[in-house]
């Protein structure tokens, strides 16, 4: 997942400037959005605020310019975003977000990814972990959160 996103986000990113592109925009939405819902779903426990949080977070999105600047995937990237946005719209709400620390959370490694913010290399070797089993156990995360999204 990692690894073909690498090439969907240097498409993106090409495409990204005109903020008017729908197409792109739509592209970016049906790949990520199941992620950024469950990563949504899981600090809120409320579908309809999730749902609504999403929506947010997309227009935020498009309005800041943060995709030319891209030091990691699209993937990755998007992760870290939904997940802070998440963060200030619940706050705004004056709610209190719920799975902040990674030691309550069952995603380790998604989590290792937010609060560290490190790429993949620098997680293969503080993991000691080859970055194709930190790519699986990534994707067994996101699939654990879709699943519990639905």
């Amino acid at each position: 997942m990692l690894h073909q996103d690498n090439h969907f986000s240097s498409v993106f990113s090409n495409s990204i400037h005109d903020k008017n592109n729908i197409s792109t925009w739509e592209q970016v939405y049906d790949k990520y959005a199941p992620m950024m819902y469950g990563t949504i779903i899981n600090m809120t426990h409320d579908e309809k605020m999730a749902g609504d949080i999403l929506q947010e977070v997309f227009l935020d999105l498009k309005k800041k310019d943060i995709i030319p600047v891209f030091s990691t995937t699209l993937f990755l990237t998007l992760l870290r975003f939904t997940y802070k946005m998440t963060i200030k719209h619940l706050q705004a709400r004056g709610l209190t977000p719920k799975n902040l620390q990674p030691a309550n959370s069952n995603y380790p490694n998604i989590n290792l990814f937010f609060f560290e913010e490190i790429n993949l290399k620098e997680a293969s070797i503080k993991s000691d972990l080859a970055e194709n089993d930190i790519q699986k156990n990534l994707r067994a995360e996101f699939n654990k959160l879709r699943t519990h999204s639905h």
